[in-house]
């Protein structure tokens, strides 16, 4: 175990992040995308002009998708909206390094802080990894919504698990950050309303019991 993490796991943090940031840099700079993005960026044209959907064209998608894609519209560049991609990327990644701690059980196996944080580390790294590799990546809206689906996830996670010391205006937050991300991610994404109710109902649950049983 000591091998593991000391030379490994470490090994395997910097393999994710460097895999991640290479396809980031692809995506930015590279001209291959998905073409819904140019249909996007139409209609996030037309609200520069005062044109909101359903008004004169049809648009399958909530207005959010027309109020993000105006910024990289105003700019003129698909880019810009990479650029977003990946802000939100690094976001819900941090956010996941902060909240593992609460769901992985490392205290039952003598963890010091180091062990706690490389842990945390992994499973950030590995997310990071995961949403850069799986194709379109970056060039779909699916990046998007699952950051903000992350970063719901997350400040649910770090609320339910608050100690009493927490004051009631950080959890107020909390909760706050978590039902605005989860409204963003259903509202670009409708189907992700379910497996958000069963997550949360999920936590609901294994607080319950881990209070039940004193942990």
């Amino acid at each position: 175990m000591a091998l593991i993490s000391r030379f490994v796991l470490p090994t395997a943090v910097g393999y994710f992040l460097l895999a991640a940031s290479f396809h980031v840099a692809r995506d930015i700079f590279t001209k291959d995308y998905d073409a819904d993005l140019d249909h996007h960026m139409y209609f996030g044209q037309r609200l520069l002009f005062g044109e909101l959907i359903w008004t004169r064209e049809i648009y399958d998608k909530f207005p959010i998708i027309q109020y993000l894609f105006a910024i990289p519209a105003y700019f003129g560049s698909v880019r810009v909206w990479f650029g977003m991609s990946a802000v939100m990327l690094i976001a819900s990644a941090a956010a996941v390094y902060v909240a593992a701690p609460t769901l992985i059980p490392v205290t039952q196996v003598s963890a010091t802080p180091r062990k706690t944080r490389i842990y945390s580390l992994l499973c950030a790294a590995f997310y990071a990894y995961l949403s850069t590799t799986t194709p379109p990546s970056l060039a779909h809206i699916n990046s998007f919504t699952t950051s903000c689906l992350v970063l719901s996830l997350c400040a649910a996670v770090l609320s339910h698990h608050a100690s009493a010391r927490v004051s009631k205006t950080r959890r107020f937050a909390l909760h706050v950050s978590s039902a605005t991300f989860a409204s963003c991610a259903m509202a670009i994404r409708p189907f992700l309303g379910a497996p958000l109710v069963l997550l949360v109902t999920w936590l609901e649950v294994r607080r319950a019991l881990c209070e039940g049983e004193g942990l």
